[in-house]
């Protein structure tokens, strides 16, 4: 936090806007810089600089904030296999924010391409998406897979949902034991009840869709390394 003695020897527009939160003038530079640096690494294929890239273009560090751009840095970042923008991806696309239009399908490749590497996160949401045939045709075993492998890697809702199907399921009763309308029922039973699993899958912290944190926490939150840190 800056005194106000180093506030009252900037110039007052400066003053005005580190007083507000924003960055002085020398951390706009460092940004811009660090910015440009990021792009031309993800120019020549480096998948985390282009994250870093998709961060400080969604929150204007270095530049003026654009979601659109952001996403287009996003989906580079996926296609070149970095599993967090992988599943980021497959979260706005699964809810159509962060200026993604909505669509379930390409949520759904998106959280496989995750799952593929093994993100704990990506398995469990592709259970939830088998569950409620979003994207695909409803498989509550495809899900309970899903779940199975999710657990395995330390998911706790993962175990969460395996028990409660555990505790739900009951064997099959006789139908040649029961009058004809139970039967009936029974058969359509699937008609009337409520699928429990209804919630929307959760982001993974997005800078698409996140507040902006604070700059101390960025790196943490998102899991990229400063760029300061290393060598460019």
């Amino acid at each position: 936090v800056r005194g106000s003695g180093v506030l009252a020897k900037m110039p007052a527009d400066e003053a005005v806007k580190v007083a507000r939160g924003g960055p002085a003038e020398g951390e706009s530079q460092r940004d811009a810089v660090t910015l440009a640096q990021c792009e031309a690494r993800a120019r020549r294929g480096d998948g985390n600089a282009a994250l870093r890239v998709s961060v400080m273009r969604a929150r204007g560090v270095g530049c003026e904030a654009d979601r659109a751009l952001a996403l287009e840095w996003l989906t580079r970042a996926a296609e070149l296999g970095v599993v967090q923008a992988q599943t980021q991806l497959a979260y706005l696309y699964s809810t159509g924010r962060g200026g993604a239009t909505r669509d379930e399908e390409a949520a759904l490749r998106w959280y496989k391409a995750a799952a593929g590497a093994g993100d704990p996160d990506a398995l469990y949401k592709l259970g939830v998406m088998y569950r409620q045939g979003l994207g695909c045709e409803r498989d509550s075993e495809t899900a309970i897979g899903y779940w199975r492998a999710a657990a395995a890697a330390g998911h706790a809702k993962a175990r969460e949902r395996l028990r409660s199907v555990a505790e739900s399921s009951e064997p099959e009763p006789q139908l040649d034991a029961r009058p004809g309308w139970r039967r009936a029922f029974s058969l359509c039973g699937s008609c009337f009840r409520t699928p429990r699993e209804t919630e929307t899958p959760k982001p993974t912290e997005s800078p698409l869709v996140e507040p902006l944190l604070d700059r101390d926490d960025d790196d943490d939150v998102l899991g990229v390394a400063d760029p300061a840190a290393s060598s460019l």
